[in-house]
C-alpha cells in the first residue's frame, strides 16, 4: 500500500476541501438571507429581533473570513506537497 505524497493524505484533504468549499458558497446566502431579516425585523420596529439578528449574521460573516482564510492555506499546503511530490519524482527519472 503505497502512502500518499502530500502534506496530507489525499481522501481527507478531498473531504476538507469539499465541505470549505461547500461552506464558502453557502454563508454568503445564509448572511444575506439573515442581515434581510433583519432589516425586515427593523422596519417593523421590532429592534430587539433585529439587533439579535444582526450580531447573528455579522458572526456568520466572520465564520465565512475564518473559512476563506482557511480555503486559502490549505489549498496553499496541498500546492507546496505537490510541487514537492513533483522535485521527488524528478529526482528520482534522473
Amino acid at each position: 500500500m503505497e502512502m500518499s505524497r502530500g502534506v496530507v493524505p489525499k481522501p481527507k484533504i478531498a473531504n476538507v476541501l469539499t465541505g470549505i468549499v461547500a461552506c464558502a458558497v453557502l454563508l454568503p446566502v445564509a448572511i444575506t438571507l439573515v442581515l434581510a431579516t433583519g432589516f425586515l425585523f427593523a422596519g417593523l420596529q421590532d429592534m430587539a429581533a433585529a439587533r439579535l439578528l444582526n450580531g447573528f449574521g455579522l458572526g456568520l460573516g466572520l465564520l465565512w473570513l475564518i473559512d476563506l482564510v482557511g480555503l486559502v492555506l490549505l489549498l496553499g499546503f496541498e500546492a507546496a506537497g505537490r510541487a514537492e511530490a513533483e522535485r521527488e519524482d524528478h529526482v528520482d527519472e534522473e
